[in-house]
């Protein structure tokens, strides 16, 4: 079993599931502007994108599946999250396409981030 879900599931339950999530999603997003802000003589900037993102992206994994069955049931679950899986998948497929256009435009990531 993955450490991150112990992890995270005593942190949800300690602060609560909402905050935490609301936490995580902050975490994420300080984790992306650090990433925007990267360049080759700012490397150094990496390890806090990772300490932030990780973060984030840890929480988010675990929490996902349980506050979609708070909100919704588990009667619904699957067909909840399948549809809110199709409709991420175009948005999934598109961005990083807009993302190198903008980066031949631009020479940078910063504008899209």
């Amino acid at each position: 079993m993955d450490s991150n879900w112990i992890i995270f599931g005593i942190i949800a339950d300690s602060f609560g599931r909402k905050p935490t999530y609301i936490a995580c999603f902050l975490s994420q997003g300080i984790g992306l502007i650090i990433f925007a802000n990267v360049t080759s003589d700012r490397a150094w900037l990496l390890p806090f994108f990772y300490a932030f993102y990780v973060f984030g992206h840890g929480a988010y994994v675990v929490l996902f599946m349980t506050m979609t069955a708070d909100y919704f049931g588990s009667a619904r679950f699957s067909t909840l999250r399948g549809l809110t899986m199709m409709s991420q998948m175009p948005f999934g497929v598109i961005f990083p396409i807009i993302a190198g256009f903008m980066f031949d435009r631009t020479g940078t990531y910063q504008d899209i981030f």
